[in-house]
């Protein structure tokens, strides 16, 4: 688990009173998954930056999974 990005997530809750479990965080890293998991928000995945490695390196991973920011954007307000 990463724990100083959990403990951001968790910062981030407590300033704006928010429920960590109703709430996607996008990232490109396994930590950043991670981080969302460990603090029961709903990690998603994006190919840009370090994403296609993360994938390559975690075929394991049964998140959703989107080539930019952009379209996981656009998966979150559809």
């Amino acid at each position: 688990m990463s724990q100083p990005k959990a403990g951001l997530l968790k910062a981030f809750a407590a300033d704006f009173h928010a429920d960590l479990t109703m709430i996607a965080v996008i990232g490109d890293s396994l930590r950043d998954l991670q981080a969302a998991e460990a603090v029961g928000a709903k990690p998603i995945l994006v190919k840009t930056g370090k994403g296609r490695q993360t994938l390559l390196n975690n075929p394991q991973l049964n998140i959703p999974v989107f080539e930019n920011l952009y379209d996981a954007a656009q998966h979150l307000i559809s």
